[in-house]
């Protein structure tokens, strides 16, 4: 498999982010994230707020993701 996330991160403009859409794909329960349920949602009132709050609080979401499966992933290294 060429990619293969070990964290995948949703966000659709005014909708909610369904991981089970994601899981359902043809294929993708070999990728890493799904395997292991690590699908996430930021919403997109978060990162698409005017300013430069929507890259503050965007990184901020994403660090908080990133540094939870960092921490309790044994794929991480």
């Amino acid at each position: 498999m060429r990619r293969a996330p070990h964290v995948i991160v949703g966000s659709w403009c005014g909708r909610k982010f369904r991981p089970e859409r994601v899981v359902a794909r043809e294929g993708w329960s070999r990728i890493p994230a799904v395997a292991d349920g690590q699908l996430h949602e930021i919403k997109s009132a978060l990162i698409l707020q005017p300013g430069p709050a929507a890259l503050t609080d965007g990184v901020a979401a994403l660090h908080r993701i990133i540094g939870d499966w960092a921490q309790d992933s044994p794929h991480r290294g």
